[in-house]
């Protein structure tokens, strides 16, 4: 269940993309069906998608990346089988967002969990990156 910084935390990543929509040709979709295998649909809170793949209704290839924003309710089990979907679909970019406490966001590599220490987070596979400071910024300012 989503609750008002969750979704704070959605627009903020989608107005953050949208600004650099042209320069790296990407589009940020929130609660975009991904189809992560023959029989697993997962709707991951925001996908980073190329602009030729808008025309899918759903995914079927590997987005850009994925980020899953942490609610109070998450299970811990329900998230990993959640993040090794993603990961056997081969998405190169697996980001989860804590936001609340210490913000301590998170990128999904290997079936670990390796904390994004810097205010930049380059994503794989692209020119595109999260600037996490500009992205909280965003936040204040909703």
């Amino acid at each position: 269940m989503e609750d008002q910084e969750h979704s704070a935390w959605q627009e903020a990543l989608i107005l953050w993309f949208g600004s650099h929509r042209k320069e790296w040709q990407l589009r940020a979709r929130p609660k975009l069906r991904v189809n992560v295998s023959a029989e697993h649909y997962q709707i991951p809170d925001i996908t980073l998608v190329r602009n030729e793949e808008l025309q899918d209704q759903i995914l079927t290839r590997p987005p850009i990346a994925v980020f899953e924003i942490l609610s109070p309710d998450d299970r811990v089990s329900r998230l990993f089988e959640k993040l090794e979907q993603y990961k056997r679909m081969e998405i190169p970019n697996i980001i989860l967002v804590e936001p609340a406490g210490a913000r301590l966001h998170r990128k999904y590599v290997d079936g670990e969990l390796i904390p994004c220490n810097e205010d930049i987070l380059r994503l794989d596979r692209t020119e595109a990156f999260v600037n996490w400071k500009d992205v909280e910024a965003l936040l204040a300012s909703s």
